[in-house]
């Protein structure tokens, strides 16, 4: 049942209540720890992790049209995905979906389960977005030590490096809230209404992460020299003035004109 949790299109659960037994004091306690699961620092590490995606996707745009076949590009647009994809989840959402359940009393364990796929799918986006932005970044620095570069790269290294940064910070805090969140719920109760038959979410994240993870680094960066298809253009371009044509030959004629003609003198018998 772990393929489960990498699906990102499970039904919302349904307003459901259950009348339970329990003070106040613990339900609001369950609150206030559903609160803090994603902590305020994740959610503004997101925010500038979608920024640099917006930043990045900016700049395809702008190059597509010289660089659309290489290499580098399509990692980068690849970047973009995994960053789209994190943004498509909205685990904020989810949080206040979950805390909206609190209203009607205490909330079933399925909406629960529901909020913990959403919180394993992000960290398994997360984690590939981590291994492919250093790969990424990596692949950059070789390609600038072949004397290989487009204008933008600098640029792209900057982004891309703040995007892995960003990614390992993410990687950390949201496999702490799973920690955290795992077994809080247990603490809640089914509700007879089905939602996924025999589901309970993995004690541990190893086995996901290890089957999420993407190429390898070594593999990202193999073949930094097949990178570029044509010859990086200078940075300060020099313009030629074009040639005239039949420039040459006018001044070939110019030459013959102005060369002195020495005429052999013949005898006369």
């Amino acid at each position: 049942m772990l393929k489960c949790c990498y699906r990102i299109n499970l039904p919302k659960p349904k307003q459901m209540k259950l009348q339970a037994t329990i003070s106040k004091e613990k339900l609001d306690n369950l609150h206030n720890m559903c609160k803090n699961i994603i902590t305020n620092q994740a959610i503004n590490d997101l925010k500038k992790l979608f920024d640099e995606g917006a930043l990045i996707s900016r700049m395809c745009c702008k190059v597509k049209n010289k660089f659309r076949g290489e290499k580098l590009f399509r990692r980068l647009k690849q970047i973009t995905i995994y960053i789209k994809k994190i943004h498509q989840l909205n685990i904020s959402e989810v949080i206040l979906i979950l805390l909206s359940s609190f209203d009607n009393g205490m909330p079933t364990k399925q909406a629960c389960q529901w909020a913990g796929t959403r919180i394993i799918a992000v960290l398994s986006l997360i984690n590939q977005l981590q291994q492919f932005s250093e790969g990424t970044a990596q692949l950059i620095v070789k390609v600038f030590q072949n004397g290989q570069c487009w204008l933008e790269m600098n640029l792209a290294l900057a982004m891309v490096s703040r995007v892995w940064i960003l990614s390992k910070s993410l990687h950390k805090s949201f496999s702490r809230s799973y920690e955290h969140f795992r077994p809080l719920v247990n603490q809640f109760k089914m509700s007879e209404t089905k939602w996924l038959s025999n589901f309970e979410l993995p004690e541990c994240l190893n086995n996901i992460l290890e089957n999420s993870q993407c190429d390898s680094v070594v593999e990202l960066v193999e073949r930094p020299g097949s990178v570029m298809s044509r010859k990086p253009e200078p940075e300060d371009p020099i313009i030629k003035k074009r040639k005239r044509p039949g420039k040459r030959s006018r001044m070939l004629q110019e030459k013959h004109k102005n060369k002195i003609k020495v005429v052999k003198k013949q005898r006369i018998n």
